[in-house]
């Protein structure tokens, strides 16, 4: 951890898991969706170690990867989301097709966003859905 500007950032390394049997299916078919589960699971103990060690107010996160997904269910201070630019959008402008990888992914993104205390963005949320925006949202 480190000063910047006042506010102390920490960066937590993600946690790796592996299940030999199951290792065919996460790499072939769910590659997105490990990835981010792992990561939201290594952030969810670390967190609420910084937590209650440093007495953090408040946790800012963005909304990309549902970093604190798994920490949200029992949390221990606010969470504020930043948003930034969500994944569906970038995979569309990059002409990336929808797999259901994916979709898995962006129902977490989307529940991780949902369960903030707070939302906050530097621009308009409907300008981002402008252009293409899924009937889902």
């Amino acid at each position: 951890s480190y000063m910047q500007d006042r506010v102390h950032v920490h960066r937590i390394r993600c946690w790796k898991f592996e299940i030999p049997v199951l290792r065919c299916i996460w790499h072939t078919l769910f590659p997105w969706t490990k990835h981010q589960i792992e990561y939201a699971l290594g952030i969810r103990s670390e967190l609420a170690r910084i937590v209650r060690e440093h007495q953090i107010e408040i946790i800012e996160a963005t909304e990309l990867w549902a970093e604190g997904f798994f920490y949200s269910y029992a949390r221990q201070a606010p969470i504020m989301i930043k948003l930034h630019t969500p994944l569906f959008v970038l995979r569309s402008l990059n002409q990336m097709r929808q797999t259901l990888d994916w979709k898995i992914v962006d129902r977490i993104d989307r529940t991780w966003t949902c369960r903030a205390d707070q939302i906050v963005s530097t621009i308009s949320p409907t300008s981002m859905y402008r252009q293409e925006r899924p009937n889902n949202l």
